[in-house]
């Protein structure tokens, strides 16, 4: 007589005597080993899980993940960053005078976004600087259009 095997993590197992595995884990949900569904344990704010996931995953720096069975980090949304791993909402506000892409990790946006430059200005929330009218000109880190003189 054979001697039964748990159900490996990542994925479940209905019934006994099983050959295979019946499935992967379910996006959003982790399978543990010996997992008898596909839905075994939702995923929680500050982690995701993709399919087949054996346990959650971290969040990771310039994302967050709120909740709600999350099969996917979400990157830090336009004029805002994400410090840290494991965040279930955005750290803050990009800093004045600073512009901050999706999935900025700093309030002066990094990595790919950074002070606002000469003959720009960058109001609150921006993803890249905006150009002064034509004929004008702002020092670096403006703020906002009445700078460009």
């Amino acid at each position: 007589m054979a001697t039964p095997t748990t159900c490996p993590g990542g994925s479940w197992c209905s019934g006994t005597g099983l050959t295979t595995v019946s499935g992967t884990c379910a996006p959003g949900y982790y399978c543990t080993a010996g997992s008898n569904s596909m839905y075994q344990n939702a995923c929680l704010a500050g982690s995701y899980c993709p399919t087949g996931a054996s346990g959650p995953t971290s969040c990771p720096d310039g994302n967050f993940c709120p909740g709600g069975l999350q099969s996917a980090p979400t990157a830090c949304t336009v004029g805002y960053y994400c410090a840290g791993t494991g965040l279930s909402s955005v750290s803050g506000g990009c800093d004045s005078g600073y512009y901050c892409p999706a999935g900025s990790t700093d309030a002066h946006g990094a990595p790919a976004g950074g002070q606002c430059p000469a003959d720009y200005y960058c109001p609150p929330g921006v993803a890249a600087p905006v150009a002064c009218p034509g004929g004008t000109a702002a020092p670096a880190g403006s703020t906002d259009p009445t700078q460009c003189t």
